[in-house]
């Protein structure tokens, strides 16, 4: 799978943006006919919190075989790595519930502007949530071990 990253938006200041582009170019995708791309840009020119960059673009072909959800886990696993929030915005079209929801998958949260955002997960909190969940039942109801 062939990975396309397009710089074209990015200024000599986007250096979290930059630093994703360097990583995902690094990427291991499926050795199968088809291309990944992804468009960053430094999303701080339009927040104020901390590193955020903008996944401006990203497109997945060919569709509905998995491999968006590959490519998401390993941006994921990236700004996770590299401690960057990330943000997007799902296109207004007919089947932005549906770019919600996948997105929402992998802890993007929907805010009032329409945008989506992901905080980086740090260690602490990856072991948290993991206690989280063997900390639960099968009905959902909590359980202790000491």
């Amino acid at each position: 799978m062939k990975i396309i990253i397009d710089t074209t938006l990015m200024g000599h200041d986007d250096g979290q943006a930059l630093i994703m582009a360097e990583r995902c170019k690094q990427m291991v995708l499926p050795d199968v006919e088809g291309e990944v791309s992804l468009i960053f840009r430094n999303g701080g020119k339009f927040y104020k919190r901390g590193s955020i960059v903008q996944v401006f673009g990203i497109a997945v072909k060919p569709e509905q075989k998995g491999y968006g959800t590959i490519v998401m886990q390993k941006l994921c696993s990236i700004a996770d790595e590299e401690r960057i929030n990330l943000i997007l915005s799902p296109s207004y079209c007919s089947y932005r519930k549906r770019l919600i929801e996948f997105y929402g998958r992998f802890d993007f949260l929907l805010k009032s502007d329409g945008d989506m955002e992901r905080a980086y997960k740090s260690h602490v909190r990856v072991v948290i949530e993991f206690f989280k969940k063997i900390m639960r039942g099968k009905n959902g109801e909590k359980t202790c071990f000491w």
